[in-house]
């Protein structure tokens, strides 16, 4: 179990088991949900058979990001992860380890390290 999660700079990666979830079904799946006073970050499987990234860095970084799960084989293992990176701005979303979505962290100026 995760007891603090470092927003400025990480990563995080976890397996969904084959079978598991249906990605073609349009229902909402809430994958990791976790939130301190440093930020925010979930990840979840959207009515739109999307998996999304929301982080959220002290109020003050921000970025939303949509991979397409659709074409996923449900009878196969797959591995997520995420990587957030506030001194490149950047977050990034890989799936069974090919990056497959991106989006630059947006800033206000009091996030700025």
């Amino acid at each position: 179990m995760v007891k603090r999660i470092n927003f400025n700079k990480g990563a995080l990666s976890f397996f969904i088991p084959k079978g598991v979830m249906n990605y073609r079904d349009n229902k909402f799946v809430s994958l990791i949900d976790y939130s301190s006073e440093d930020g925010t970050l979930k990840i979840v499987k959207d009515k739109d058979n999307g998996l999304k990234v929301f982080y959220r860095y002290k109020n003050n970084g921000s970025c939303d990001l949509k991979a397409n799960a659709e074409d996923l084989d449900d009878d196969k293992e797959h591995e997520v992860a995420v990587s957030w990176s506030m001194e490149d701005r950047l977050v990034k979303i890989y799936i069974d380890g090919v990056e497959i979505a991106s989006c630059e962290i947006d800033i206000t100026p009091s996030a700025v390290i």
